[in-house]
């Protein structure tokens, strides 16, 4: 067969056999009465925000051409996330982790791998073959989620040296509607003295179940899977580095907040001198 042809069936004359460019012909003649698609397209405009738009065009179908789909900007997804993790790690470093029941969705799903502590949770699917042991390792609905969680050691996290990375979103013209979170870092095992710290990734799979009084989307989380390990030694030592920043930067905020609000006491004499002189005047 010569290159660049090749073979679509063997009934009727000249339909036997056709070019590569005889099919992108057809595909392009679909397309254009079904309306190119171009997407993403960036739409930079120093009048107006970076968007990432969804445009169609095409000849015979007006109305399609003049569609234009707003999907969300990285600012937008910055905030949700930036949101989340702040409100989840005050929770989750909490004693007792008592409302982080209502960050879970009613039917979320739970699983937690380690490498080196608490083995017989750890849901290893290379070692642990028999699939009803393995559906037994998975935690449903928030409440199971939450009583699970919470048996887990006191932590503490710095929340500002994680690493957040998303590796999916889906929205639509209204707001994001599912995105997925991938986090990444150190935490501290406050209930132990000796080698307290853990490296850990957590796998957030969040969804806008409804919206507060101002009108603010709420994300819930319908999938978090958690997998736990020793931190190498240069994590460890970023870890130290980033605390004593992090240290040295809250007490130089503390004093200027201590400079701020101190009050000058005023001499009750001077203030009478001043009164009297200006009666004068």
């Amino acid at each position: 067969m010569p290159r660049g042809t090749a073979r679509r069936g063997t009934g009727g004359r000249g339909r036997g056999n056709y070019t590569t460019s005889s099919a992108r012909s057809e595909r392009e003649s679909i397309q254009a009465r079904l309306g190119r698609v171009v997407y993403p397209k960036a739409v930079n405009d120093r009048n107006s925000r970076n968007k990432f738009s969804r445009t169609y065009s095409g000849k015979e179908d007006r109305a399609v051409s003049s569609c234009i789909v707003t999907l969300p900007t990285e600012k937008e997804i910055k905030t949700v996330t930036k949101k989340f993790i702040k409100t989840y790690y005050e929770i989750f470093d909490q004693p007792g982790r008592v409302s982080l029941e209502n960050l879970y969705h009613t039917d979320a799903l739970f699983s937690f791998s380690s490498t080196h502590a608490m083995p017989g949770m750890g849901r290893n699917l290379i070692v642990v073959r028999d699939p009803s042991e393995r559906l037994s390792m998975l935690v449903f609905e928030k409440t199971n989620i939450a009583r699970t969680l919470a048996s887990f050691t006191a932590t503490e996290h710095l929340v500002n040296q994680l690493t957040v990375d998303v590796s999916f979103c889906i929205a639509n013209p209204m707001a994001i509607t599912s995105l997925q979170l991938v986090v990444t870092g150190l935490f501290k095992d406050t209930t132990v003295t000796t080698d307290p710290l853990r490296a850990f990734t957590r796998i957030f799979v969040l969804k806008h179940t409804t919206t507060d009084k101002q009108g603010e989307p709420i994300y819930q989380i319908f999938n978090d899977m958690f997998m736990l390990q020793m931190p190498t030694a240069d994590q460890i030592k970023k870890y130290h580095q980033d605390a004593q920043a992090q240290k040295k930067s809250f007490s130089f905020q503390q004093q200027n907040q201590r400079s701020t609000n101190t009050t000058h006491t005023i001499n009750p004499s001077s203030l009478a001198q001043r009164r009297e002189r200006d009666q004068q005047i």
